[in-house]
């Protein structure tokens, strides 16, 4: 089954669940879905960062892709299993990678790989990327398919802005649609953003309870 397919069967699961939630108004954790979901994103993603991360995503930044070249500090937030990470401590050996995401099942991962790979210029934690400490400041933070998930995007934002050195970049890649682009159409001229966003609610999945993606366009 592909991985979308495995992920239908996953959200379906929960309908019963879902039934209820719509009742109290509370959201499904993210827990109920792992290890199935974590192992189903790695298996989309890494397909995607194989054949576009360096190329399609960075290479419209030459001037970024020289830095990492010569050696900065770079955060992925909500990182999962780690991948893209790996990719590009493999890519660019002067760079330094650090990779932090909710799921401990994800870092573990993250982790594994990285020691298959013999690689020594990336690590991994989980953590609440609400809290993530801001010093030493990055020269480039990244955000893959995340902030749409984030239950305080504003803070989030916040955060990555305070953690950014002085020219630093945030590089945020996110998901679109035809129902959000109004929003997205006027978040594209703002400082900081890169790439496309979703404005899609999801009680599906919330991690955890809070003011959720509204948060980041309003």
């Amino acid at each position: 089954m592909s991985p979308h397919g495995r992920i239908v069967n996953l959200l379906g699961e929960q309908v019963p669940t879902l039934v209820a939630r719509f009742a109290d108004g509370e959201g499904i954790p993210y827990d109920a879905y792992r290890p199935g979901f974590t192992h189903s994103l790695d298996d989309i993603w890494r397909r995607v960062y194989d054949e576009q991360l360096i190329d399609g995503f960075l290479g419209k930044f030459p001037a970024l892709t020289a830095a990492m070249d010569q050696g900065i500090r770079v955060l992925d937030i909500g990182c999962g299993t780690g991948h893209a990470l790996n990719v590009l401590a493999a890519a660019f050996p002067r760079s330094t990678f650090v990779g932090y995401d909710l799921a401990d099942d994800g870092i573990a991962l993250a982790q594994a790989e990285a020691e298959e790979m013999g690689l020594d210029n990336v690590s991994f934690a989980v953590m609440d990327v609400t809290h993530f400490s801001t010093s030493p400041p990055y020269d480039l933070i990244m955000a893959f398919d995340t902030v749409h998930d984030l239950s305080a995007p504003d803070a989030v934002l916040n955060r990555i802005r305070e953690a950014l050195a002085p020219n630093g970049a945030f590089l945020m890649v996110d998901s679109s649609s035809a129902a959000c682009s109004r929003r997205t159409s006027a978040i594209r001229s703002r400082p900081c953003t890169t790439a496309s966003a979703c404005c899609t609610a999801r009680r599906f999945r919330s991690i955890p309870v809070g003011q959720g993606l509204e948060a980041v366009w309003e």
